[in-house]
């Protein structure tokens, strides 16, 4: 996804983008220079209609406090703090929620909350504010690439020993690819890891009694059955030499 909008935003500044642009642009055009993101038809007018209050009430600038952003049609929280604590200096103004860092919140136990306004709140209740800024582009990351909402990489999780949902939401498929071992947390794991070796070895033990027995065996019809000039029985070993 944030490929997709870095390469809508590449065509945007490549065409021009600013205000007079936005407001010259056809939607049609708009929109195709857009269309690679997730609802480019809604986002084509929200485009339209905020480069209007931009000319209008800011003289082709941008607000610049949280609830004049949020003013702008399709601004919500989590975009108006990820926009103000990247356009102005100083103090993180608030921690922008989106649902990766939403689900991951709940996912690893930091806390229960039924939405990313509930998620935000109760971050910035204990985590540093210096930490605020960087909160959402490491949880975003990590939730695109491991921890993601279908089928996530618990197996490459560095937290799946602390985790409370580590491997809770595997899918099919790839609990089958890591076998039984693969999907438990680590403790378990371990000992099922510890058990699995455990039979093979007593597996392999009695496979190799097995052949020991099978070679005294042989040994034994060999003693008996090959001495002398080719008498039949005559081939017992006493001392070390034939009789």
């Amino acid at each position: 996804m944030l490929q997709m909008t870095a390469l809508a935003m590449r065509n945007l500044k490549e065409a021009g983008l600013s205000v007079q642009w936005m407001l010259d642009v056809s939607e049609k055009d708009l929109d195709t220079l857009i269309k690679m993101v997730g609802f480019h038809n809604r986002k084509t007018t929200y485009l339209k209609e905020a480069a209007k209050v931009l000319r209008e009430k800011y003289d082709d600038d941008v607000p610049v406090t949280l609830e004049e952003v949020m003013q702008l049609k399709g601004v919500g929280p989590k975009m108006a703090y990820l926009y103000i604590n990247a356009a102005t200096d100083g103090e993180a103004h608030g921690i922008g929620v989106d649902v990766h860092v939403h689900r991951i919140f709940n996912w690893v136990g930091w806390g229960r909350s039924n939405s990313p306004e509930e998620t935000r709140k109760a971050l910035e209740s204990w985590l540093p504010r210096s930490e605020w800024k960087h909160i959402n582009k490491a949880l975003v990351g990590f939730g695109q690439t491991v921890c993601k909402p279908v089928a996530p990489l618990c197996d490459k999780c560095t937290i799946n020993d602390t985790c409370p949902s580590a491997f809770k939401y595997l899918s099919k498929k790839r609990k089958a690819e890591l076998g039984e071992a693969g999907y438990q947390r680590p403790a378990k794991r371990r000992k099922l890891l510890l058990a699995m070796a455990k039979e093979e070895k007593e597996e392999r033990g009695e496979e190799e009694d097995e052949e020991e027995e099978e070679e005294s065996r042989r040994e034994a019809n060999e003693v008996r059955g090959g001495g002398g000039d080719g008498g039949e029985g005559e081939g017992t070993i006493r001392g070390g030499e034939s009789v």
